[in-house]
């Protein structure tokens, strides 16, 4: 019985090792500026916003009276359309804290 030996061809070694080599740099620059990014981001002053593009602004101050029985709440623009329709329903109700202050629900995309 003959035995037949395989033998690897050098050149498709090279090839081989030559494209994984570019595959393995590609993923490690494409994570470097990756977590840049996500460490610009966390490191930045934390009264500015910065968005997915890059684009920073700073929120809007928030006031109200002390002795307010209004609600603010900052949500997603995702989810604003959906409490902005809770919050309408709750303040068509018309109710007032037990001192006779309108109860009210605002709701800020944030």
């Amino acid at each position: 019985m003959k035995r037949s030996k395989s033998r690897s061809n050098p050149k498709r070694v090279l090839v081989t090792v030559g494209v994984l080599f570019a595959v393995l740099t590609f993923f490690c620059i494409t994570f470097t500026m990756v977590s840049a990014i996500f460490i610009r981001n966390i490191t930045n002053n934390a009264s500015t916003y910065v968005d997915a593009y890059g684009e920073s602004s700073a929120p809007e101050a928030m006031t109200w009276e002390p002795d307010s029985a209004e609600l603010t709440i900052a949500v997603s623009p995702v989810m604003a359309p959906v409490l902005q329709a809770l919050a309408g329903q709750f303040n068509g109700q018309n109710l007032t804290t037990p001192d006779g202050q309108p109860m009210n629900v605002q709701v800020v995309a944030y």
